[in-house]
């Protein structure tokens, strides 16, 4: 799959209900870290649970957590 450069994946919050973690490090490989924004906009799920599983996971942590949405916003 191609993916434009001004092309972006919000991760919903529930994150642990909708897919599990090896699915969601396949998506992050598949599109790139920089192209990952973690949503806090879903109020049907919990953050905290979704932050947990981002965590354990090997990746870009702060790219996706806020890095990546400030770099879009141009705040940084």
């Amino acid at each position: 799959m191609i993916v434009d450069f001004l092309c972006w994946f919000d991760m919903p919050f529930s994150l642990d209900k909708c897919m599990g973690e090896e699915q969601f490090v396949r998506i992050v490989r598949a599109h790139g870290a920089n192209k990952i924004l973690f949503a806090a906009d879903w109020t049907w799920g919990r953050a905290d649970e979704t932050i947990k599983i981002l965590m354990a996971a090997s990746l870009e942590k702060e790219s996706i957590l806020g890095a990546n949405a400030a770099g879009m916003l141009c705040i940084v």
